[in-house]
Protein backbone atom coordinates (compact mmCIF):
# COMPACT_ATOMS: atom_id res chain seq x y z
CA UNK A 1 0.00 0.00 0.00
CA UNK A 2 1.01 3.60 -0.44
CA UNK A 3 1.01 5.59 2.79
CA UNK A 4 1.33 9.39 2.62
CA UNK A 5 0.97 11.96 5.33
CA UNK A 6 0.19 15.68 5.06
CA UNK A 7 -0.78 18.23 7.67
CA UNK A 8 -4.35 18.20 6.33
CA UNK A 9 -4.80 14.54 5.39
CA UNK A 10 -3.61 11.07 6.42
CA UNK A 11 -3.43 7.99 4.23
CA UNK A 12 -2.54 5.65 7.10
CA UNK A 13 -4.23 2.37 7.88
CA UNK A 14 -4.52 3.27 11.57
CA UNK A 15 -3.67 6.05 13.99
CA UNK A 16 -0.58 5.47 16.11
CA UNK A 17 -0.74 5.60 19.88
CA UNK A 18 2.16 7.05 21.80
CA UNK A 19 4.91 4.66 22.85
CA UNK A 20 3.62 1.91 20.62
CA UNK A 21 5.00 -1.21 19.01
CA UNK A 22 3.85 -3.31 16.10
CA UNK A 23 2.51 -6.79 16.59
CA UNK A 24 2.83 -9.66 14.13
CA UNK A 25 -0.41 -8.48 12.55
CA UNK A 26 1.06 -5.03 11.90
CA UNK A 27 -0.94 -3.32 14.65
CA UNK A 28 0.63 -1.12 17.26
CA UNK A 29 1.01 -2.13 20.88
CA UNK A 30 2.59 -0.39 23.84
CA UNK A 31 6.26 -0.45 24.70
CA UNK A 32 9.20 -1.37 22.49
CA UNK A 33 12.89 -0.52 22.58
CA UNK A 34 14.49 0.54 19.31
CA UNK A 35 18.21 0.18 18.70
CA UNK A 36 20.08 2.38 16.22
CA UNK A 37 23.56 1.61 14.92
CA UNK A 38 24.99 4.67 13.19
CA UNK A 39 23.76 8.13 14.09
CA UNK A 40 24.77 10.27 11.14
CA UNK A 41 22.53 12.70 9.28
CA UNK A 42 19.78 10.21 8.37
CA UNK A 43 19.95 8.21 11.58
CA UNK A 44 19.71 11.41 13.62
CA UNK A 45 16.76 12.69 11.56
CA UNK A 46 14.83 9.44 12.08
CA UNK A 47 15.53 9.43 15.81
CA UNK A 48 14.29 13.02 16.14
CA UNK A 49 11.13 12.12 14.23
CA UNK A 50 10.44 9.03 16.33
CA UNK A 51 11.21 10.85 19.58
CA UNK A 52 8.73 13.58 18.67
CA UNK A 53 6.13 10.96 17.73
CA UNK A 54 6.69 9.13 21.02
CA UNK A 55 6.15 5.68 19.52
CA UNK A 56 9.12 3.97 21.21
CA UNK A 57 9.61 3.40 24.92
CA UNK A 58 13.34 3.87 24.51
CA UNK A 59 15.81 4.49 21.66
CA UNK A 60 19.23 2.91 22.27
CA UNK A 61 22.03 4.52 20.24
CA UNK A 62 25.43 3.13 19.35
CA UNK A 63 28.56 5.18 20.09
CA UNK A 64 28.97 5.94 16.37
CA UNK A 65 28.21 9.61 15.81
CA UNK A 66 29.00 10.66 19.38
CA UNK A 67 28.28 14.37 18.89
CA UNK A 68 24.85 13.64 17.41
CA UNK A 69 24.05 11.12 20.14
CA UNK A 70 25.05 13.56 22.87
CA UNK A 71 22.77 16.21 21.37
CA UNK A 72 19.85 13.77 21.11
CA UNK A 73 20.35 12.54 24.69
CA UNK A 74 20.18 16.11 25.94
CA UNK A 75 16.91 16.83 24.13
CA UNK A 76 14.88 13.60 24.32
CA UNK A 77 14.26 11.46 27.38
CA UNK A 78 13.74 8.33 25.27
CA UNK A 79 17.27 8.47 23.81
CA UNK A 80 20.18 6.81 25.58
CA UNK A 81 23.69 5.82 24.51
CA UNK A 82 25.49 2.52 25.08
CA UNK A 83 29.19 1.81 24.75
CA UNK A 84 29.19 -0.68 21.87
CA UNK A 85 27.20 -1.82 18.86
CA UNK A 86 26.72 -5.23 20.49
CA UNK A 87 25.08 -3.59 23.49
CA UNK A 88 22.54 -2.10 21.08
CA UNK A 89 21.60 -5.63 19.99
CA UNK A 90 21.63 -6.95 23.53
CA UNK A 91 19.14 -4.31 24.68
CA UNK A 92 16.79 -4.21 21.67
CA UNK A 93 15.24 -6.69 19.27
CA UNK A 94 14.22 -4.08 16.69
CA UNK A 95 17.36 -2.52 15.19
CA UNK A 96 18.03 0.17 12.60
CA UNK A 97 21.39 0.11 10.79
CA UNK A 98 22.34 3.51 9.33
CA UNK A 99 26.07 3.33 8.61
CA UNK A 100 27.97 4.03 5.39
CA UNK A 101 27.97 1.34 2.67
CA UNK A 102 31.74 0.96 3.04
CA UNK A 103 31.38 0.30 6.78
CA UNK A 104 28.42 -2.05 6.95
CA UNK A 105 30.17 -5.37 6.32
CA UNK A 106 32.92 -4.88 8.91
CA UNK A 107 30.42 -3.63 11.49
CA UNK A 108 27.77 -6.31 11.07
CA UNK A 109 30.23 -9.22 10.90
CA UNK A 110 31.40 -8.42 14.42
CA UNK A 111 27.91 -8.59 15.92
CA UNK A 112 25.95 -11.53 17.31
CA UNK A 113 22.35 -11.50 16.07
CA UNK A 114 19.58 -13.86 17.13
CA UNK A 115 16.46 -15.23 15.42
CA UNK A 116 14.43 -12.77 17.48
CA UNK A 117 16.10 -9.71 16.00
CA UNK A 118 14.38 -7.61 13.33
CA UNK A 119 16.60 -5.36 11.25
CA UNK A 120 15.78 -2.23 9.25
CA UNK A 121 18.64 -1.27 6.93
CA UNK A 122 19.01 2.31 5.77
CA UNK A 123 22.25 1.45 3.97
CA UNK A 124 22.20 2.19 0.25
CA UNK A 125 24.09 0.23 -2.42
CA UNK A 126 24.22 -2.94 -0.29
CA UNK A 127 21.55 -5.48 -1.25
CA UNK A 128 19.14 -7.05 1.20
CA UNK A 129 20.52 -10.57 0.48
CA UNK A 130 23.99 -9.25 1.33
CA UNK A 131 22.70 -7.82 4.62
CA UNK A 132 20.95 -11.11 5.41
CA UNK A 133 24.20 -13.00 4.93
CA UNK A 134 25.87 -10.79 7.52
CA UNK A 135 23.23 -11.02 10.27
CA UNK A 136 22.46 -14.76 10.53
CA UNK A 137 20.47 -16.25 12.21
CA UNK A 138 18.30 -13.08 11.93
CA UNK A 139 15.95 -13.56 8.97
CA UNK A 140 13.67 -10.53 9.25
CA UNK A 141 15.28 -7.70 7.30
CA UNK A 142 13.55 -4.79 5.61
CA UNK A 143 14.94 -1.79 3.75
CA UNK A 144 13.95 1.84 4.25
CA UNK A 145 14.99 5.02 2.48
CA UNK A 146 13.98 8.11 4.48
CA UNK A 147 15.11 11.69 3.88
CA UNK A 148 16.19 14.23 6.53
CA UNK A 149 12.76 15.91 6.51
CA UNK A 150 11.35 12.98 8.50
CA UNK A 151 12.62 14.78 11.61
CA UNK A 152 9.77 17.22 11.00
CA UNK A 153 7.31 14.46 10.06
CA UNK A 154 7.43 15.43 6.40
CA UNK A 155 8.23 13.55 3.22
CA UNK A 156 7.69 9.96 2.10
CA UNK A 157 10.11 7.12 2.86
CA UNK A 158 10.56 4.05 0.66
CA UNK A 159 10.27 0.64 2.34
CA UNK A 160 10.71 -2.86 0.88
CA UNK A 161 10.04 -5.69 0.17
CA UNK A 162 6.32 -5.10 -0.23
CA UNK A 163 3.67 -7.33 1.41
CA UNK A 164 6.05 -9.06 3.84
CA UNK A 165 4.79 -9.12 7.46
CA UNK A 166 7.85 -7.30 8.82
CA UNK A 167 7.71 -4.73 6.02
CA UNK A 168 4.15 -3.90 7.06
CA UNK A 169 5.51 -3.17 10.53
CA UNK A 170 8.17 -0.93 9.01
CA UNK A 171 5.50 0.90 7.01
CA UNK A 172 3.71 1.72 10.27
CA UNK A 173 6.95 2.89 11.87
CA UNK A 174 7.74 5.30 9.03
CA UNK A 175 4.13 6.42 8.71
CA UNK A 176 4.58 7.88 12.19
CA UNK A 177 7.20 10.33 10.88
CA UNK A 178 5.73 11.38 7.55
CA UNK A 179 4.61 8.58 5.28
CA UNK A 180 5.87 5.76 3.09
CA UNK A 181 5.53 3.96 -0.20
CA UNK A 182 6.24 0.22 -0.38
CA UNK A 183 8.52 -1.08 -3.15
CA UNK A 184 8.24 -4.64 -4.44
CA UNK A 185 11.91 -5.49 -3.98
CA UNK A 186 15.44 -4.08 -3.99
CA UNK A 187 15.24 -3.42 -7.74
CA UNK A 188 12.14 -1.25 -7.50
CA UNK A 189 13.46 0.39 -4.36
CA UNK A 190 16.61 1.44 -6.26
CA UNK A 191 14.48 2.99 -9.02
CA UNK A 192 12.55 5.07 -6.51
CA UNK A 193 15.67 5.91 -4.54
CA UNK A 194 17.29 7.29 -7.70
CA UNK A 195 14.91 10.23 -7.47
CA UNK A 196 16.25 11.16 -4.03
CA UNK A 197 19.42 12.37 -5.79
CA UNK A 198 17.37 15.28 -7.16
CA UNK A 199 17.27 16.84 -3.69
CA UNK A 200 20.66 18.52 -4.27
CA UNK A 201 19.70 19.92 -7.71
CA UNK A 202 16.46 21.21 -6.17
CA UNK A 203 18.39 23.11 -3.50
CA UNK A 204 20.75 24.43 -6.20
CA UNK A 205 17.74 25.69 -8.16
CA UNK A 206 16.52 27.52 -5.05
CA UNK A 207 19.99 29.00 -4.53
CA UNK A 208 20.13 30.15 -8.16
CA UNK A 209 16.69 31.79 -7.93
CA UNK A 210 17.69 33.47 -4.66
CA UNK A 211 20.83 34.80 -6.33
CA UNK A 212 18.74 36.32 -9.16
CA UNK A 213 16.37 37.96 -6.69
CA UNK A 214 19.29 39.33 -4.66
CA UNK A 215 20.90 40.84 -7.76
CA UNK A 216 17.66 42.72 -8.34
CA UNK A 217 17.49 44.11 -4.82
CA UNK A 218 15.44 41.56 -2.88
CA UNK A 219 17.02 40.85 0.54
CA UNK A 220 18.43 37.32 0.56
CA UNK A 221 16.49 36.18 3.63
CA UNK A 222 13.21 37.42 2.15
CA UNK A 223 13.92 35.68 -1.13
CA UNK A 224 14.76 32.40 0.57
CA UNK A 225 11.69 32.53 2.79
CA UNK A 226 9.41 33.23 -0.17
CA UNK A 227 10.89 30.52 -2.41
CA UNK A 228 10.89 27.85 0.31
CA UNK A 229 7.30 28.66 1.21
CA UNK A 230 6.15 28.85 -2.39
CA UNK A 231 7.60 25.47 -3.31
CA UNK A 232 6.30 23.92 -0.10
CA UNK A 233 2.83 24.98 -1.21
CA UNK A 234 3.46 23.63 -4.71
CA UNK A 235 4.59 20.29 -3.24
CA UNK A 236 1.46 20.13 -1.06
CA UNK A 237 -0.70 20.78 -4.13
CA UNK A 238 1.12 18.02 -6.01
CA UNK A 239 0.50 15.54 -3.18
CA UNK A 240 -3.14 16.55 -3.01
CA UNK A 241 -3.41 15.92 -6.76
CA UNK A 242 -1.89 12.44 -6.36
CA UNK A 243 -4.29 11.62 -3.55
CA UNK A 244 -7.15 12.84 -5.74
CA UNK A 245 -6.23 10.51 -8.61
CA UNK A 246 -4.72 13.15 -10.85
CA UNK A 247 -1.28 13.22 -12.50
CA UNK A 248 1.59 15.67 -12.73
CA UNK A 249 0.82 15.99 -16.46
CA UNK A 250 -2.62 17.23 -15.44
CA UNK A 251 -1.00 19.95 -13.36
CA UNK A 252 1.21 21.02 -16.26
CA UNK A 253 -1.81 21.21 -18.56
CA UNK A 254 -3.62 23.42 -16.05
CA UNK A 255 -1.12 26.24 -16.46
CA UNK A 256 -2.67 29.34 -18.02
CA UNK A 257 -2.39 29.28 -21.84
CA UNK A 258 0.04 31.99 -22.86
CA UNK A 259 0.93 32.57 -19.20
CA UNK A 260 4.28 32.78 -17.43
CA UNK A 261 4.39 29.13 -16.32
CA UNK A 262 3.60 27.81 -19.80
CA UNK A 263 6.29 30.11 -21.20
CA UNK A 264 8.92 28.83 -18.76
CA UNK A 265 8.03 25.19 -19.46
CA UNK A 266 8.61 25.84 -23.17
CA UNK A 267 11.93 27.60 -22.53
CA UNK A 268 13.21 24.67 -20.48
CA UNK A 269 11.88 22.12 -22.98
CA UNK A 270 13.70 23.89 -25.82
CA UNK A 271 16.92 23.75 -23.80
CA UNK A 272 16.46 20.02 -23.11
CA UNK A 273 16.43 20.55 -19.34
CA UNK A 274 13.79 17.92 -18.59
CA UNK A 275 15.71 15.29 -20.53
CA UNK A 276 18.72 16.03 -18.34
CA UNK A 277 16.69 14.92 -15.33
CA UNK A 278 16.47 11.49 -16.95
CA UNK A 279 20.26 11.46 -17.26
CA UNK A 280 20.57 12.28 -13.55
CA UNK A 281 18.19 9.47 -12.66
CA UNK A 282 20.05 6.97 -14.87
CA UNK A 283 23.41 7.95 -13.38
CA UNK A 284 22.06 7.70 -9.83
CA UNK A 285 20.45 4.33 -10.56
CA UNK A 286 23.68 2.98 -12.06
CA UNK A 287 25.54 3.79 -8.85
CA UNK A 288 22.83 2.38 -6.61
CA UNK A 289 22.85 -0.98 -8.42
CA UNK A 290 26.62 -1.13 -8.69
CA UNK A 291 27.07 -0.41 -12.39
CA UNK A 292 29.29 2.59 -11.61
CA UNK A 293 31.60 3.09 -8.64
CA UNK A 294 31.67 6.89 -8.83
Amino acid sequence: CHVFRLKYTHFCSSTMDAKAKVSSEGKLQKGVVLGVIGVGTIGKACIIGWAKAGIFEKIICSPRGRANVAELESKYDQVTKVESNQQVLDQSKLVVVAVLPTQVESILRELKFTKEHKLITLVSMVSTPSILSLVKPCIQVARAVPLPCVQNHRGVAIVSPKNEPFTREVEEIFSSIGGCVAATDDAQCALLQSATALMGPYYQMLASCTEWLSKHGVPKQDGMKFLAGMFQGVADDAMYAVESGRTFEDLVEEQTPGGLNEMCVKILEEKGVFGEFHKCLEASHDRLVGKKKQ
